[in-house]
């Protein structure tokens, strides 16, 4: 069986930001929220998705598999499904879904190409659905 991702609507985000500066090392993209083991981990995971032909991603609605490595996870669970709503409609996905990383990137692509990214369409909710 392929390896199976799971990751949390908020972090299409990070395949979003990889696909663009795909190659940053821990140091490039290393936040002063966040641990060098999690900058590590999300690097891993979203290599492993965007270039690991099989990978298969599920979409979840709690603690994912990039969460797993951030010492405080209280934040990790998204309960309010405005807060990413639009991010699943823009990309015709739903929570629960096992999609393939492939499949991931060319929605965030085509999406991209028509002119619209998943950061911009964080603060719009619903507006346009």
């Amino acid at each position: 069986m392929a390896d199976v991702i799971r990751i949390r609507p908020h972090h299409l985000l990070a395949i979003e930001d990889h696909l663009y500066r795909f190659g940053l090392t821990v140091d490039q993209l290393h936040d002063s929220a966040y641990s060098n083991e999690f900058v590590s981990n999300e690097i891993k995971i979203m290599r492993k998705i965007i270039k690991k032909p099989g990978c298969m991603v599920e979409i979840v609605p709690s603690i994912d598999d990039l969460c797993i490595c951030k010492p405080k996870r209280a934040r990790c669970f998204d309960n309010d499904p405005l807060k990413y709503i639009s991010y699943l409609l823009a990309l015709n996905i739903e929570v629960g879904g096992m999609y393939s990383g492939n499949e991931l990137v060319e929605k965030i692509r085509e999406l991209n190409e028509n002119g619209r990214r998943l950061a911009d369409l964080r603060w719009q909710l619903n507006k346009e659905y």
